[in-house]
């Protein structure tokens, strides 16, 4: 009997087995309670998060939505991470992902998430709605860079040191520095060790004359997450970590949104691009759009006044800057400016639409305002 069930407790190694053995199947060998401990470590009690197709009480597909919450410029952004997508390999054909897709996404809309985001293929996701975007700095920092722009950094006092689950102080230390950025995951303390170490990352204090001043995350040569109280000091660190834990240089993946670090890129690095960050799937648009502008705002100049949008399938926005303040409220009024469905998360978040006329109506408030810097911290993506 094949039936539709959402995840228990009981279901935990079989989900966690499962999910391993497929992906391993299709890519590297893996173990999920390893590669995403803040999901799938035994006792996260994660499974309800999990919808399930069940054959005669064996799991056969899987997809999970997991919760998470972001505080940007003041604003709680709700979202749910969908990830563990697979469908063991005899059962293949039989349309169990699509149906555990659509229940999850049915269940996350009634439930008033902002959004849902997600990796993967892209063409395969947007049937079900999701569309590329967000902005994501890919910054390379390479031995040349080392050796031409960072030799003479002064590093004394600096070292780089592994944080271990018992060094409880530094990990508090990094959630307080953690919860400053301006794109912040709302992270239990609990968890918060677990989720510097998803994706097969490892996890570091930086220190200055015995004083936690940062934190960095690596996963092999990606540097995924990096943390300072004070940038000035960014070069002298990053020439430390080059000596000390990535001799081959670094990939950077960043949001835009800290000005110290984006000095930072465009001064030293070997090469820098932006790229779509997520797939984005949004069931309310206000809250964000609300958000990321007056983050935008805060860090650069911008033209102030109302922009009346229309979505279509979704609705009409008004979109106000006014003293500095970021609004967006649904409305019943004309909106000269409309955007297929598909049109706009690119047009709002993606990172090239301000270099061409993406098919709408020119409007010069838009032109000053988007792409907004939607962006998804990889340590908090399933």
């Amino acid at each position: 009997m094949v039936e539709l069930v959402k995840g228990t407790p009981a279901d935990y190694e079989e989900i966690v087995d499962v999910a391993s053995l497929v992906f391993s199947l299709n890519s590297a060998p893996c173990d999920f309670e390893t590669l995403l401990p803040k999901l799938y470590k035994k006792g996260a009690d994660n499974e309800k998060y999990h919808y399930l197709v069940k054959d005669n009480g064996r799991i056969r597909a899987i997809v999970c939505a997991s919760p998470v919450t972001f505080q940007v410029a003041g604003t709680k952004l709700h979202a749910a991470g969908i990830g563990s997508v697979c469908v063991h390999k005899a059962e293949r054909g039989k349309g169990y992902m699509q149906r555990l897709m659509r229940w999850a996404i049915d269940d996350l809309r009634k439930e008033g998430v902002d959004f849902a985001m997600l990796g993967g293929q892209r063409q395969r996701y947007e049937y079900y709605g999701f569309e590329s975007g967000g902005i994501q700095m890919n910054a390379a920092v390479s031995a040349g860079n080392l050796r031409h722009a960072l030799a003479k950094e002064k590093t004394e006092g600096l070292v780089i040191e592994e944080v271990l689950p018992h060094q409880e102080e530094r990990i508090a230390r990094a959630m307080q520095l953690h919860q400053k950025e301006a794109i912040c995951a709302e992270r239990e303390a609990a968890w918060f060790y677990d989720s510097c170490r998803n994706w097969e990352s490892k996890f570091y204090a930086v220190l200055e004359n015995g004083r936690m001043i940062g934190y960095f995350v690596l996963r092999k040569d990606s540097m995924t997450e990096f943390v300072l109280e004070d940038y000035s000091r960014m070069p002298a660190v990053v020439r430390v970590v080059l000596e000390t834990c990535a001799p081959g240089g670094i990939n950077f993946m960043d949001s835009v949104t800290e000005p110290g670090r984006m000095r930072f890129y465009e001064d030293i690095c070997e090469n820098y691009s932006v790229s779509p960050n997520k797939r984005f799937l949004f069931f309310q648009y206000e809250k964000t759009i609300e958000a990321y502008l007056q983050l935008k705002a805060q860090n650069q100049p911008l033209a102030e006044g109302e922009l009346l949008i229309e979505i279509e399938g979704y609705g009409k926005l008004c979109i106000t800057l006014a003293d500095g303040r970021a609004h967006c409220e649904r409305t019943d009024r004309s909106c000269p400016l409309v955007l297929p469905a598909r049109k706009a998360v690119p047009y709002l978040f993606g990172p090239i639409r301000s270099h061409y006329g993406f098919d709408a109506s020119h409007s010069a408030l838009a032109d000053a305002w988007f792409p907004l810097p939607l962006y998804i911290p990889r340590q908090d993506a399933i």
